[in-house]
C-alpha cells in the first residue's frame, strides 16, 4: 500500500509541535516552582520562651503566644523581627526586677549574647531602680552598663528624692561619670532654685569644661523662666572670663529671640 508523502510530512510536523509544547510547558512549570520557592518563603519570627507577666502586683505565667506579634518590621537584610514582643519583654523584665531581682537576672543570663540581651540588662537595672535606686546604680557598675544608664537613674531618683540622689553622686569618685550625673541633678534642681543650683555646681564640680557646660545648662533654663534674674546673676557672680562672655552672649541672644516673638 502506497503512503502519501504529504501525509507523512503532516504527521511529522504535528509530532514536532507537540513535543516542543510539552518541553516548554515543563520548563515553565519548573521555573514557576523555583520562583515560588525563592520569593514566598516565610520569614522566621523569633518567639520568646514562656514568660511571666506582671498585673496588679501579681506575677502570672502566660504562654509565649500571649506576646502576640502586633507590630513587625523588616530589616534591610530581610529578617523579620518582633518589635512589640521585644518591648513587652523589656517591660516584663523591668517589672520582674522590681519584684524579684534574682529571677530577672537568671532569665537574662540564659539569653544569647547580642543587642536584646544588652537591652535586657538595662531593663533589669531600671526595674530595680523603681524600688532601690542606690542598689540599681551599684548593679549598673557591677554589670558594666553604659554611663547613660546611671545618668538616667540618677535623674529619675533626683526627681523623687533629690537629697538622697545628690548624696550618692557626691560620694562617687571625681571624673567625667560623676560630672555627667551632677548635670542630671542640675536639670532637676534648676527650675525650682536656680541660684542654689549654681552654688551646687561651683561647690561640687571642679573648674573646667564640665562645670562651664553645667552653668550654661542652668542659665538656659533660668533665662526661659526669668531672663533678668539670670543676667543679674551672671553680672554679679561670673568674673571677667570666657565663660562670662559666653553666658552674656547666650542671654542676649535669648532676649532678642523673645523680643522677636513678642513683636509677631
Amino acid at each position: 500500500m502506497a503512503v502519501n508523502p504529504k501525509f507523512v510530512l503532516f504527521v511529522g510536523a504535528c509530532f514536532a509541535i507537540g513535543a516542543t509544547a510539552i518541553y516548554f510547558g515543563r520548563l515553565h512549570s519548573a521555573s514557576t516552582a523555583k520562583s515560588i520557592h525563592t520569593s514566598s518563603a516565610p520569614q522566621a519570627i523569633h518567639v520568646q520562651p514562656e514568660l511571666q507577666t506582671v498585673s496588679d502586683n501579681k506575677i502570672s505565667t502566660t504562654p509565649a503566644a500571649a506576646l502576640a506579634v502586633t507590630a513587625l518590621t523588616q530589616t534591610n537584610s530581610g529578617t523579620t523581627t518582633n518589635v512589640m514582643g521585644h518591648f513587652e519583654l523589656m517591660a516584663w523584665l523591668r517589672a520582674l526586677a522590681a519584684k524579684d531581682l534574682a529571677a530577672a537576672l537568671d532569665y537574662v543570663s540564659k539569653m544569647p549574647e547580642g543587642d536584646e540581651r544588652n537591652d535586657a540588662l538595662e531593663a533589669v537595672c531600671f526595674g530595680l531602680a523603681q524600688k532601690d535606686p542606690a542598689r540599681a546604680l551599684d548593679l549598673v557598675q557591677s554589670l558594666q552598663q553604659p554611663d547613660s544608664v546611671s545618668e538616667n537613674i540618677v535623674q529619675q531618683w533626683a526627681e523623687s528624692d533629690l537629697p538622697s540622689a545628690l548624696a550618692w553622686v557626691n560620694n562617687q569618685p571625681d571624673g567625667d561619670a560623676r560630672n555627667e550625673m551632677l548635670q542630671r541633678v542640675v536639670l532637676v534642681l534648676a527650675p525650682s532654685d536656680p541660684a542654689d543650683t549654681a552654688g551646687l555646681i561651683f561647690e561640687q564640680m571642679p573648674a573646667g569644661q564640665a562645670q562651664d557646660e553645667a552653668i550654661m545648662t542652668l542659665l538656659n533654663q533660668w533665662a526661659n523662666k526669668d531672663l533678668k534674674a539670670a543676667a543679674l546673676w551672671v553680672e554679679n557672680n561670673l568674673s571677667n572670663s570666657p565663660l562670662r562672655d559666653r553666658a552674656l552672649a547666650e542671654l542676649e541672644g535669648m532676649q532678642n529671640y523673645q523680643k522677636a516673638l513678642a513683636s509677631q
